[in-house]
């Protein structure tokens, strides 16, 4: 629908600019003049400083609708930003389009209001085409300073900092901009995983090779092989484009990387002297990489013993989004063999599965991805968690060992790839799970949208800084979704519904862990008619099933269905009635954990998945321990007969309240108006209930 309707509005606005350029037409054609385009019209009122041109000019290409919004509003918003960044006591140059400069309600108009000195600056040079060719033409000298690309271990010259941002995969991108001359340089790495494949760096290189003239911008200059400081081949390459800018390549493959470096920038830039001192500036750190060490990520959740030509990478199938899980790869430099300890977080609070189930069915995926064949695999413990453990054939000659332990919600895959048969056993045995260590304290964090407060062990600013968030405004809906019940129709048998129900997800960068919130705003028709006394308020008449303590793979019951069952009730500080829900599955060692707030009309639903080992992480404690609902609507008794409430309504003059009542009913308990059969008896003898459109 809303293609459509831009769609719809650019065929307007088009037909539009038709008209103009028709009546343009055929106003020069009266006047024996030539034509003149919209484009060449608005540069030529630009220039000669002809404003009420300008006004006209936007004015007649656009519609009342779009000029309201997209030019007005817009001239409002910026002259009250340019107000404020002056007054704060910082310089301004500001860009702006010419369609906002002119008229009563422009930019120009609204900075006059605000008592600001308005002035054009005038064109002295009766030729500009030239200056402006001239000055494209000029270098401006530029200094280049030390930079260090921690993450990759290169150090290498650059116009201040080299800026980085989200990117899909294992993939890392860095960008520097020489501004002064339209350059910019960049660097990008990429993951080969060739040792595991079994593809040389010198093979892979040939293969870039090959490709590199379909893919290099322009017509190929010059192209040569190189090496860097540690050895390992690259390929440099030259290219021009066909508007002449020059644009320079270094490629490099190391033994579980590609690493790109360009310099690109108008005429001859990327092949001059600050281009030259940027390639020669590159360096990989000589750092040790034979050999194995341990690795513990800052979050020290756990360690492993791993080669030292090894990569870390955090959100390794991530994209703009929370926190999906951790890679660290890493090649024995002697051997060629591949080790890989993989975190992944799956949610299961839709549906739990038996651990043994889920495991094989893991190994059972990375046979048929790696076209290996399953030669045995066995369950275990490890760090006192469910573990699967494998060894698989592959049809290269390589064998892959694995092992998969479970912990809640987060999955640990440990995968060796050798040239000899025999299990790594020194890997294996060097993974250990610790105590999380959280990369930040909690602060306290406001949702207005449904309604509560709590602290949150909040994004680290690193997390903040690569995704663009701000780190000193964080809101919390860092993901979420809604779910909307209000809907209305003309026909008059319809059923509008005053229910609502929002949820957001509360994430840690650290883990990956969540919470879900779901805010669910009952009917005001809405009552639960059987109550236990002992229960605080709290509901008893649903069947959740029977509740019992999952054993890991426990072969002395025959239960394998998921059950639900409230395992506590109480009140909360605030004096709402509150139940503690489990939900768990013979077999499986995850459950979900939920507490239920009713709080007037409005019920929190606060969820998460929880490993029964464990129990509640310590970002989960924070957030649960410190939940306070806010929503502010007046007392509202669930428990309260409102049989007579709807009757009265389903005859009300209003459609609407006739309408939502006729959704009450629906939503009515089978006790509607077991203690008031009276009103329901003068309610059926009314004269008006024939004329209602449904039967009771």
């Amino acid at each position: 629908m809303i293609m459509e309707m831009m769609a719809s509005k650019a065929q307007r606005d088009e037909e539009k600019l038709d008209e103009v350029v028709e009546e343009d037409e055929e106003y020069a054609e009266e006047k024996g003049g030539s034509y003149k385009s919209y484009d060449e019209k608005l540069n030529e009122a630009y220039r000669t400083g002809n404003i009420k041109a300008l006004d006209s000019l936007s004015k007649k290409s656009s519609g009342k609708g779009f000029h309201k919004y997209m030019i007005v509003e817009r001239n409002r918003t910026m002259a009250h930003s340019y107000d404020s960044i002056i007054k704060s006591g910082k310089s301004l140059f500001a860009g702006i389009g010419a369609a906002h400069l002119s008229g009563n309600e422009g930019v120009l108009q609204f900075l006059k209001d605000m008592g600001y000195k308005v002035r054009p600056m005038e064109f002295s040079n009766p030729k500009p085409g030239k200056t402006k060719t001239k000055m494209e033409e000029m270098e401006v000298p530029t200094t280049l300073s030390n930079q260090y690309l921690e993450k990759e271990g290169i150090s290498l010259l650059g116009v201040e900092k080299f800026y980085t941002f989200p990117t899909p995969g294992n993939m890392n991108f860095y960008l520097t901009f020489d501004l002064a001359n339209g350059s910019f340089y960049f660097v990008n790495t990429m993951p080969t995983f060739g040792a595991f494949e079994n593809k040389s760096p010198e093979y892979i290189l040939d293969q870039m090779d090959s490709l590199v003239y379909e893919f290099t911008a322009g017509k190929m200059v010059s192209h040569k092989r190189i090496k860097n400081n540690l050895g390992y081949p690259g390929l440099e390459v030259v290219s021009k484009t066909k508007s002449g800018n020059s644009q320079k390549y270094q490629f490099f493959v190391g033994p579980q990387k590609i690493y790109s470096f360009k310099v690109s920038g108008k005429a001859e830039y990327a092949l001059g002297k600050d281009a030259e001192k940027f390639f020669n500036s590159i360096s990989f750190d000589n750092k040790n990489r034979e050999g194995f060490s341990v690795f513990k990520p800052k979050h020290e959740q756990y360690e492993v013993s791993m080669p030292n030509e090894r990569e870390f990478a955090q959100n390794p199938d991530g994209f703009f989004n929370q926190f999906q899980g951790e890679k660290i790869t890493g090649v024995d430099l002697k051997t060629n063999d591949f080790y890989c300890l993989t975190k992944a977080v799956y949610d299961g609070t839709e549906k739990l599965e038996v651990d043994t189930f889920e495991l094989s069915y893991f190994i059972e995926r990375i046979a048929k991805n790696t076209q290996a064949d399953i030669k045995n695999k066995a369950f275990g413990l490890s760090n006192n968690r469910p573990k699967i453990s494998a060894e698989l054939t592959r049809k290269n000659g390589k064998f892959i060992y694995i092992d998969i332990v479970k912990s809640g919600i987060e999955y640990f895959m440990l995968m060796a790839q050798t040239s000899k048969e025999g299990r790594p056993d020194e890997f294996f045995n060097s993974f250990k799970i610790g105590k999380t260590k959280y990369l930040n304290k909690p602060v306290e964090i406001v949702d207005t949208f449904l309604h509560y407060k709590a602290n949150f062990i909040g994004l680290s600013r690193e997390y903040c800084d690569k995704n663009y968030v701000n780190y000193d405004k964080i809101s919390l809906s860092i993901i979420g979704d809604e779910d909307d019940y209000y809907y209305d129709d003309e026909d008059d048998n319809i059923e509008i519904s005053d229910e609502k129900s929002e949820r957001t997800f509360v994430y840690s960068d650290t883990t990956g862990e969540y919470v879900s919130v779901r805010y669910v705003l009952e009917s005001k028709y809405f009552w639960e008619d059987t109550v236990n006394s002992n229960s605080n308020g709290y509901y008893e008449n649903r069947n959740w099933g029977s509740f019992y303590e999952p054993k890991f793979l426990g072969k002395n019951s025959n239960v394998d269905s998921t059950t639900w069952r409230r395992v506590n009730k109480f009140v909360n500080a605030q004096g709402d009635s509150c139940g503690e829900y489990r939900t768990s599955r013979h077999g499986s060692t995850e459950q979900t954990y939920t507490i239920r707030i009713d709080k007037s009309r409005a019920t929190y639903y606060i969820t998460t998945t929880i490993d029964s080992v464990n129990g509640l992480s310590e970002f989960k404690k924070v957030f649960y321990n410190s939940f306070i609902p806010t929503d502010t609507f007046p007392r509202f008794d669930k428990y309260a007969d409102k049989s007579v409430l709807i009757l009265k309504d389903l005859y009300s003059d209003d459609s609407t309240t006739m309408k939502t009542a006729r959704f009450g009913l629906s939503i009515a308990p089978k006790s509607f108006c077991k203690n008031n059969y009276a009103e329901l008896k003068a309610a059926i003898e009314d004269p008006k209930f024939y004329g209602l459109p449904f039967c009771l």
